[in-house]
């Protein structure tokens, strides 16, 4: 995103494909960007039953003068953690013994 942008930007540019619920805008990290609102990234949460379209029109398309990079986004740490440890408790199942050949007589 560009420095400039802010989260009204997103939330504007966001809400013709369902409700924006929450825009988290990175702030800049470095002190001379200080007059800057935005370190290049943002996070966007819409209410949509239509992801995959608001992903395919705007994903590597320019906006004030960057490319967009839109995502689904990644469950955070200790999200995926939960998820893995409640996987791991899971009874695993036990594989069927094999069953012997039987020897064949000509």
């Amino acid at each position: 995103l560009a420095p400039e942008v802010t989260a009204a930007d997103i939330e504007q540019r966001f809400t013709s494909f369902g409700a924006v619920s929450d825009v988290y805008v990175a702030p800049p990290q470095l002190e001379d960007e200080a007059h800057h609102s935005c370190r290049g990234f943002a996070y966007v949460t819409v209410e949509t039953d239509k992801p995959q379209r608001c992903i395919s029109l705007y994903n590597k398309t320019k906006w004030k003068g960057r490319t967009l990079v839109i995502e689904v986004a990644k469950p955070d740490y200790l999200a995926r953690l939960r998820q893995r440890r409640e996987e791991e408790s899971k009874p695993k199942p036990v594989p069927a013994p094999p069953v012997p050949e039987e020897d064949e007589e000509e």
